[in-house]
Protein backbone atom coordinates (compact mmCIF):
# COMPACT_ATOMS: atom_id res chain seq x y z
CA UNK A 1 0.00 0.00 0.00
CA UNK A 2 1.14 3.77 -0.93
CA UNK A 3 0.47 6.91 1.01
CA UNK A 4 1.02 9.95 -0.61
CA UNK A 5 0.42 13.42 0.96
CA UNK A 6 1.93 16.83 2.45
CA UNK A 7 2.49 18.22 5.86
CA UNK A 8 1.16 22.03 6.72
CA UNK A 9 1.75 24.33 9.68
CA UNK A 10 -1.91 25.81 11.35
CA UNK A 11 -1.49 28.67 8.25
CA UNK A 12 -1.26 26.11 5.47
CA UNK A 13 2.41 26.43 4.53
CA UNK A 14 4.53 23.57 4.03
CA UNK A 15 6.41 21.65 6.53
CA UNK A 16 9.87 20.62 5.39
CA UNK A 17 11.75 17.73 7.28
CA UNK A 18 8.42 16.59 9.44
CA UNK A 19 8.67 12.61 9.83
CA UNK A 20 5.58 11.09 9.44
CA UNK A 21 4.96 7.97 11.26
CA UNK A 22 2.18 5.18 10.69
CA UNK A 23 0.96 4.34 14.55
CA UNK A 24 -1.01 0.93 13.81
CA UNK A 25 -3.14 -0.37 11.84
CA UNK A 26 -6.06 -2.67 12.91
CA UNK A 27 -8.67 -4.61 10.42
CA UNK A 28 -12.26 -4.27 10.79
CA UNK A 29 -13.09 -7.74 10.14
CA UNK A 30 -13.47 -10.80 13.15
CA UNK A 31 -9.82 -11.31 13.05
CA UNK A 32 -8.78 -7.91 14.04
CA UNK A 33 -5.69 -8.23 12.41
CA UNK A 34 -3.03 -5.79 13.64
CA UNK A 35 0.34 -4.28 12.06
CA UNK A 36 2.53 -1.90 14.32
CA UNK A 37 4.13 1.40 14.02
CA UNK A 38 6.56 2.11 11.44
CA UNK A 39 8.73 5.00 9.93
CA UNK A 40 6.43 5.68 6.56
CA UNK A 41 8.65 8.96 5.31
CA UNK A 42 10.25 12.34 5.92
CA UNK A 43 8.62 15.21 4.01
CA UNK A 44 10.44 17.14 1.37
CA UNK A 45 11.19 20.76 0.68
CA UNK A 46 7.46 21.47 -0.80
CA UNK A 47 6.25 19.34 2.42
CA UNK A 48 5.14 16.42 0.46
CA UNK A 49 5.72 12.74 1.51
CA UNK A 50 5.68 9.27 -0.19
CA UNK A 51 5.93 6.01 1.11
CA UNK A 52 5.04 2.23 1.69
CA UNK A 53 3.10 0.02 4.28
CA UNK A 54 2.56 -3.19 4.35
CA UNK A 55 -0.80 -4.79 4.63
CA UNK A 56 -2.10 -8.27 3.68
CA UNK A 57 -6.04 -9.77 3.07
CA UNK A 58 -8.95 -8.22 1.61
CA UNK A 59 -10.31 -6.45 4.87
CA UNK A 60 -10.41 -2.84 5.70
CA UNK A 61 -8.17 -1.53 7.91
CA UNK A 62 -8.10 1.42 10.38
CA UNK A 63 -4.44 3.09 9.78
CA UNK A 64 -3.48 5.97 12.18
CA UNK A 65 -0.55 8.50 11.26
CA UNK A 66 1.24 11.16 12.58
CA UNK A 67 3.53 13.79 11.45
CA UNK A 68 6.19 15.29 14.20
CA UNK A 69 8.86 17.82 13.71
CA UNK A 70 11.27 19.20 15.93
CA UNK A 71 9.01 18.55 19.75
CA UNK A 72 6.28 19.33 18.16
CA UNK A 73 3.57 16.24 17.03
CA UNK A 74 0.18 16.27 15.09
CA UNK A 75 -3.22 14.77 16.18
CA UNK A 76 -3.68 11.43 15.32
CA UNK A 77 -5.00 11.08 11.48
CA UNK A 78 -7.04 8.23 10.74
CA UNK A 79 -7.61 6.68 7.20
CA UNK A 80 -9.79 3.85 6.36
CA UNK A 81 -8.00 1.58 3.55
CA UNK A 82 -7.11 -1.73 1.77
CA UNK A 83 -4.59 -4.03 0.61
CA UNK A 84 -2.61 -3.03 -1.99
CA UNK A 85 -4.47 0.72 -2.74
CA UNK A 86 -2.65 3.87 -3.22
CA UNK A 87 -3.75 6.72 -1.22
CA UNK A 88 -3.27 10.20 -1.67
CA UNK A 89 -4.08 13.80 -0.89
CA UNK A 90 -2.89 13.00 2.77
CA UNK A 91 -3.35 16.27 4.75
CA UNK A 92 -1.59 16.53 8.24
CA UNK A 93 -1.49 19.33 9.83
CA UNK A 94 0.98 20.24 12.68
CA UNK A 95 0.30 22.18 15.70
CA UNK A 96 1.67 25.45 16.68
CA UNK A 97 4.55 25.34 19.66
CA UNK A 98 4.77 26.98 22.70
CA UNK A 99 7.82 27.74 25.13
CA UNK A 100 8.40 28.04 28.82
CA UNK A 101 10.81 30.81 30.41
CA UNK A 102 11.96 31.35 33.76
CA UNK A 103 14.78 32.19 35.95
CA UNK A 104 16.74 30.34 38.24
CA UNK A 105 18.63 32.06 41.46
CA UNK A 106 20.31 30.93 45.01
CA UNK A 107 18.92 31.74 47.94
CA UNK A 108 20.03 35.31 48.02
CA UNK A 109 18.51 35.43 44.32
CA UNK A 110 21.59 35.42 42.86
CA UNK A 111 21.56 33.88 39.11
CA UNK A 112 22.92 30.53 38.72
CA UNK A 113 24.48 29.82 35.85
CA UNK A 114 24.83 26.47 33.87
CA UNK A 115 21.62 25.22 35.61
CA UNK A 116 19.77 22.07 33.44
CA UNK A 117 16.59 22.77 32.29
CA UNK A 118 14.56 19.75 31.85
CA UNK A 119 10.77 19.07 30.66
CA UNK A 120 8.66 16.38 30.44
CA UNK A 121 4.98 15.15 30.69
CA UNK A 122 4.03 13.97 33.89
CA UNK A 123 4.73 10.18 34.50
CA UNK A 124 1.03 9.67 34.79
CA UNK A 125 0.06 10.84 31.26
CA UNK A 126 4.11 9.74 30.05
CA UNK A 127 3.46 5.74 28.24
CA UNK A 128 0.32 7.37 26.59
CA UNK A 129 1.87 10.63 24.93
CA UNK A 130 5.48 8.61 24.04
CA UNK A 131 3.11 6.03 22.22
CA UNK A 132 1.24 8.69 20.50
CA UNK A 133 4.76 9.95 19.17
CA UNK A 134 5.06 13.43 21.99
CA UNK A 135 8.61 13.53 22.65
CA UNK A 136 9.95 11.97 25.88
CA UNK A 137 11.11 16.01 27.09
CA UNK A 138 13.22 18.66 25.95
CA UNK A 139 15.78 20.43 27.58
CA UNK A 140 17.68 24.13 28.40
CA UNK A 141 20.32 25.37 29.88
CA UNK A 142 20.34 28.57 32.18
CA UNK A 143 22.39 31.86 30.84
CA UNK A 144 24.31 34.21 32.59
CA UNK A 145 21.41 35.92 34.30
CA UNK A 146 19.91 32.60 35.21
CA UNK A 147 17.11 32.88 32.56
CA UNK A 148 16.39 29.98 30.27
CA UNK A 149 13.88 29.16 27.75
CA UNK A 150 12.91 25.95 26.36
CA UNK A 151 10.61 26.39 23.01
CA UNK A 152 9.00 23.76 20.90
CA UNK A 153 6.83 22.43 23.20
CA UNK A 154 3.34 21.03 22.55
CA UNK A 155 0.46 22.19 24.30
CA UNK A 156 -0.36 20.38 27.75
CA UNK A 157 0.92 20.27 31.42
CA UNK A 158 4.50 19.67 31.97
CA UNK A 159 6.62 18.89 35.01
CA UNK A 160 9.85 20.90 35.09
CA UNK A 161 13.01 20.06 36.73
CA UNK A 162 16.10 22.18 37.31
CA UNK A 163 19.09 20.31 38.43
CA UNK A 164 22.71 22.77 39.30
CA UNK A 165 25.53 21.12 40.62
CA UNK A 166 25.54 21.87 44.35
CA UNK A 167 22.25 22.56 45.00
CA UNK A 168 19.24 20.25 45.19
CA UNK A 169 16.74 19.75 42.27
CA UNK A 170 13.66 21.35 41.92
CA UNK A 171 10.36 21.04 40.27
CA UNK A 172 7.75 23.21 39.24
CA UNK A 173 4.70 22.01 37.14
CA UNK A 174 3.77 24.33 34.22
CA UNK A 175 1.04 24.41 31.63
CA UNK A 176 2.00 25.21 27.68
CA UNK A 177 -0.20 27.05 25.11
CA UNK A 178 0.30 26.62 21.73
CA UNK A 179 1.50 29.87 20.38
CA UNK A 180 2.52 31.66 23.74
CA UNK A 181 5.68 31.98 25.96
CA UNK A 182 4.86 31.26 29.41
CA UNK A 183 6.80 33.04 31.98
CA UNK A 184 6.76 31.77 35.05
CA UNK A 185 5.04 33.87 37.53
CA UNK A 186 8.37 33.84 39.94
CA UNK A 187 12.22 32.50 39.83
CA UNK A 188 12.77 28.99 40.91
CA UNK A 189 15.02 29.56 43.86
CA UNK A 190 17.22 26.47 44.32
CA UNK A 191 18.13 25.56 47.79
CA UNK A 192 22.10 25.11 48.34
CA UNK A 193 23.29 21.69 49.27
CA UNK A 194 25.50 20.98 51.83
CA UNK A 195 28.14 18.77 50.78
CA UNK A 196 32.00 17.01 51.75
CA UNK A 197 34.63 16.04 49.30
CA UNK A 198 38.07 14.17 50.71
CA UNK A 199 40.00 11.51 49.50
CA UNK A 200 40.16 7.66 50.46
CA UNK A 201 43.75 6.16 50.73
CA UNK A 202 45.71 3.09 52.39
CA UNK A 203 48.83 1.65 52.95
CA UNK A 204 49.11 -1.12 50.73
CA UNK A 205 46.53 -0.57 47.94
CA UNK A 206 43.60 2.26 46.44
CA UNK A 207 40.44 2.04 47.65
CA UNK A 208 37.69 2.68 45.07
CA UNK A 209 34.14 2.02 44.43
CA UNK A 210 31.41 2.05 46.44
CA UNK A 211 31.09 3.18 50.07
CA UNK A 212 29.29 3.51 53.01
CA UNK A 213 29.09 7.15 55.04
CA UNK A 214 27.63 6.86 58.63
CA UNK A 215 27.06 10.02 60.49
CA UNK A 216 26.45 10.34 64.18
CA UNK A 217 23.97 13.43 64.79
CA UNK A 218 24.30 15.75 68.05
CA UNK A 219 21.54 13.77 69.44
CA UNK A 220 22.80 10.18 68.95
CA UNK A 221 20.73 9.33 65.66
CA UNK A 222 23.02 8.07 62.63
CA UNK A 223 22.26 9.25 59.16
CA UNK A 224 23.92 6.74 55.97
CA UNK A 225 25.00 8.25 52.80
CA UNK A 226 26.35 5.95 49.86
CA UNK A 227 28.79 7.14 46.73
CA UNK A 228 31.25 6.16 44.34
CA UNK A 229 34.83 6.72 44.99
CA UNK A 230 36.91 7.55 41.61
CA UNK A 231 39.45 4.96 40.40
CA UNK A 232 41.77 7.31 42.55
CA UNK A 233 39.94 7.72 45.83
CA UNK A 234 38.43 11.07 45.28
CA UNK A 235 34.66 11.20 46.85
CA UNK A 236 32.27 13.81 47.14
CA UNK A 237 29.08 13.61 49.43
CA UNK A 238 26.16 15.47 48.72
CA UNK A 239 23.66 16.72 51.28
CA UNK A 240 25.40 16.27 54.68
CA UNK A 241 23.27 16.35 57.41
CA UNK A 242 24.32 20.18 59.13
CA UNK A 243 24.65 19.38 62.70
CA UNK A 244 26.60 15.92 62.29
CA UNK A 245 29.72 16.16 64.52
CA UNK A 246 31.27 12.67 63.36
CA UNK A 247 31.68 10.42 60.68
CA UNK A 248 32.29 6.61 59.79
CA UNK A 249 33.38 5.40 56.64
CA UNK A 250 32.95 1.98 55.91
CA UNK A 251 34.18 0.22 52.53
CA UNK A 252 33.59 -3.55 50.82
CA UNK A 253 37.56 -4.84 51.61
CA UNK A 254 38.60 -2.21 54.35
CA UNK A 255 38.17 -1.91 57.68
CA UNK A 256 36.26 0.58 58.96
CA UNK A 257 37.42 3.75 59.97
CA UNK A 258 37.39 5.08 63.47
CA UNK A 259 35.07 8.48 64.22
CA UNK A 260 36.01 10.84 62.54
CA UNK A 261 34.87 14.33 63.77
CA UNK A 262 33.48 16.96 60.52
CA UNK A 263 32.11 20.28 61.07
CA UNK A 264 29.64 20.86 58.03
CA UNK A 265 29.17 24.31 56.44
CA UNK A 266 25.67 24.65 55.87
CA UNK A 267 24.80 25.76 52.23
CA UNK A 268 28.24 24.90 51.10
CA UNK A 269 29.76 22.89 48.25
CA UNK A 270 32.68 22.84 50.98
CA UNK A 271 32.87 21.72 54.50
CA UNK A 272 35.46 21.97 57.52
CA UNK A 273 37.04 18.75 58.95
CA UNK A 274 39.12 18.55 61.81
CA UNK A 275 42.45 16.81 61.55
CA UNK A 276 42.69 15.37 65.14
CA UNK A 277 46.25 13.90 65.07
CA UNK A 278 46.92 17.83 64.26
CA UNK A 279 43.98 19.30 66.21
CA UNK A 280 43.64 21.32 63.66
CA UNK A 281 40.29 22.66 61.23
CA UNK A 282 41.33 21.28 57.37
CA UNK A 283 38.72 23.30 54.73
CA UNK A 284 38.06 20.90 51.63
CA UNK A 285 37.69 23.42 48.63
CA UNK A 286 35.95 21.87 45.61
CA UNK A 287 37.23 19.12 43.58
CA UNK A 288 41.07 20.03 42.94
CA UNK A 289 43.88 17.28 44.06
CA UNK A 290 45.35 19.91 46.61
CA UNK A 291 41.63 20.68 48.60
CA UNK A 292 41.12 17.14 49.45
CA UNK A 293 41.38 16.14 53.10
CA UNK A 294 43.48 12.20 53.06
CA UNK A 295 40.87 9.82 54.83
CA UNK A 296 43.21 6.40 55.62
CA UNK A 297 41.55 3.00 55.29
CA UNK A 298 43.06 -0.21 57.00
CA UNK A 299 42.95 -3.42 54.70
Amino acid sequence: MTLKGEVVDIAGRPVAGAAVTVIGAVSSDKYKTRRGRQELATTGQDGHFEGSYTLSGNAVFELILTASLDGLVSEELTLAVRAGDTYDGILITLPEGGSVSGQVVGAGFEPIVGASISIATPLSERRERVAQGWPFGRAGVSGPDGRFTVANLQAGEYQLTVRARGYTSAKVTVTVIAGVNTELPSPIVMTARTSLTFKLTCSDRQPGGRFTARFKLADGSTVELTAEAEPGGRALLEDVPEDAPEMTIQMPGFQPTSGIAIAPVKGSACGHWRDQAASRAIRTAGLEPAGFTHLCLAS
